[in-house]
């Protein structure tokens, strides 16, 4: 938060506690609409990101996303993909057998 955001969230904080300046808690309520629809308005125009699959790079859909080891956005097929290479690319005095 910048130091002009939080002087001005101080500011109407003080006032709503106080009561006080009811004409001005008005005039700041509205500046603080004001703010929020510039604020959305700058991601309105913008398209929607999807995260990226760690494995193939594709977009991964947030419905069917599931996450790897690490965190990281991965489709459900290449997770399972992934893990049965990893299960056989494994040094043979690694495997359990």
């Amino acid at each position: 938060m910048t130091g002009e955001t939080t002087e001005f969230w101080m500011e109407f904080c003080q006032l709503a506690a106080n009561r006080a300046a009811s004409g001005k808690l008005i005039a700041l309520a509205n500046e603080i609409n004001r703010r929020l629809e510039e604020h959305t308005s700058v991601f309105e125009n913008q398209p929607a990101r999807l995260p990226v699959c760690s494995e193939c790079e594709e977009a991964v859909e947030l419905e069917t996303a599931v996450t790897d080891e690490d965190g990281r956005a991965i489709h459900s097929d290449c997770y399972l993909l992934r893990l049965r290479l990893n299960r056989y690319a494994r040094p043979v005095w690694q495997s359990n057998s």
